[in-house]
């Protein structure tokens, strides 16, 4: 037995010789441009790579109406002896690595009430529903540069509903591309609902990974570590991260359940710091005052003297707040723990500056950099994969975010989100996801009022027609040279609402 360390929290299990693949739960994004596509968040702070993965993305559309979409890629670690830690996998000459994917869509196929579960439920398949269950089965790539293999033969009622594609890349690492954004109803069924609509169907899915490895001399490495991967809707302001994601709900499983222990001191930097940031940050996607109550004088917020005791209070409260301010929202009781510490002064003055994205690829950096580009509250359902990420039988052991696959099958995670999700993006429209799905917005850098983000769409089919059109939030400079949150490639017409 060992202590592998996991950031800040302490796990023991069993070690061997080890290959497991990262991250353990990669997410991707759909969007409706054929060919161009970026690769999603691997460092921490990082936005990602350009499709060369190697320029960091600059932008996220190709123009006003078409969205690139967001590849999850995965890598091979290797952990060689009980004191090192997982390192990417330095592959003999001649060796193969073959990946197998099977993405599926169920939301269609199983029983789904009026209103999103309020605790983690798994899917329950609808008698003879086969013909509403997008299974394009699983496909498998091997090698480096691969061509694209596709997900393209599953079918919702008879029509064709391609769900993406896999491909590797020089390194022979994993490449994961959803769907395109087509949500349709192939017997022109109603679509009156934010969350159940027989008949209809979107491109979302999820659903295992698992790889092995043919070295040259015939022997093939199989007991390799598997991962997931969600493939969710696009994140319309991906330097904005939720306050609460789901890393942070699913590292409090671990802690609730696994053993996982909380570390022994509270850092201003790596525990408090965060969930200062992200609530003050949604000042720019929601126009709530109480956003800007959070200081952002990082180097006073830092100090433990009684001194700055007011400026905590004043700050934990504003942070505190968002539970009255979102729609079905709660900080972990992790998150809570760091907040009341902080506030009492107890914690560790550690601040040297706000922390940069390191250059490295690391284990614990890709499962965390994709687990905190999703929202982890307002499970009704939510965006990526809903209140079924708090069940603690949905998770291997020993403990290391990784999903045990004889507890999961392939579309469960998104099963019981909205169908299609573009009705719940319409309906949710004020304080569920703000980081995700804007609320207000400036419409450009100078401005100085909001305007609404979806505005000019006003029905579920308006959102399907348009959710292309619309603006991401990106970083920007105003006229003075400052840093601000505005909209940006959003065009300048809305159709079909």
């Amino acid at each position: 037995m060992r202590v592998n360390q996991l950031n800040d929290y302490t796990i023991r299990k069993e070690h061997e010789m080890q290959y497991q693949i990262y991250p353990p739960i990669g997410i991707a994004r759909i969007g409706n441009d054929l060919n161009q596509f970026y690769i999603g968040p691997e460092i921490p702070g990082h936005p990602g790579f350009e499709s060369d993965g190697q320029t960091p993305v600059q932008e996220y559309k190709v123009d006003e109406d078409q969205i690139k979409r967001q590849a999850a890629r995965f890598r091979i670690f290797e952990i060689p002896d009980a004191n090192t830690a997982p390192r990417p996998i330095n592959l003999p000459a001649g060796a193969t690595v073959e990946w197998t994917v099977h993405l599926v869509n169920k939301k269609g196929a199983v029983i789904r009430g009026s209103v999103p579960p309020a605790q983690p439920t798994r899917p329950q398949p609808v008698p003879n529903s086969a013909d509403r269950l997008i299974d394009p089965k699983a496909q498998t790539i091997a090698g480096a540069n691969a061509a694209a293999v596709k997900f393209d033969t599953g079918e919702f009622l008879n029509r064709r509903v391609p769900l993406g594609e896999i491909r590797t890349d020089q390194q022979q690492n994993l490449l994961v591309l959803g769907g395109f954004g087509f949500s349709s109803s192939p017997n022109t069924a109603p679509l009156p609902d934010f969350y159940t609509n027989p008949g209809w169907h979107d491109d979302v899915s999820d659903g295992p990974i698992t790889a092995r490895i043919r070295l040259s001399d015939g022997t093939t490495i199989a007991n390799i570590a598997p991962a997931w991967v969600i493939v969710a809707p696009p994140d319309f302001a991906p330097a904005i991260q939720g306050v609460v994601t789901l890393y942070d709900i699913i590292l409090q499983v671990a802690v609730d359940n696994f053993g996982v222990q909380p570390p022994a001191h509270v850092s201003f930097t790596n525990h408090v710091f965060p969930v200062l940031q992200r609530t003050r940050q949604l000042r720019w996607v929601n126009n709530k005052p109480t956003w800007s109550d959070v200081s952002d004088n990082w180097p006073v917020l830092a100090d433990t003297s009684g001194a700055a005791s007011q400026l905590r209070t004043n700050s934990a409260d504003a942070v505190r707040n968002i539970e009255s301010v979102l729609s079905d929202y709660s900080l972990t009781s992790l998150q809570k723990s760091y907040l009341d510490k902080w506030e009492a002064g107890n914690f560790l003055s550690d601040w040297t500056g706000v922390p940069q994205p390191g250059n490295n690829v690391t284990a614990d950096g890709l499962t965390r950099a994709a687990l905190d580009s999703t929202v982890g509250q307002g499970f009704f359902p939510g965006i990526e994969g809903g209140i079924l990420a708090k069940d603690p039988t949905l998770y291997s052991t020993p403990f290391d975010f990784r999903l045990d696959h004889g507890q999961a099958q392939p579309g469960d995670l998104t099963s019981l989100m909205a169908v299609p999700w573009q009705a719940d993006f319409n309906d949710c429209l004020r304080g569920w996801w703000p980081s995700q799905r804007p609320d207000d917005v400036r419409a450009n850098p100078n401005a100085t009022t909001t305007v609404r983000w979806e505005r000019g769409v006003s029905s579920h089919i308006g959102m399907i027609n348009n959710f292309s059109r619309l603006g991401f939030i990106t970083a920007q400079r105003d006229a003075q040279g400052n840093i601000v949150f505005a909209e940006d490639q959003r065009a300048p017409t809305i159709q079909f609402v």
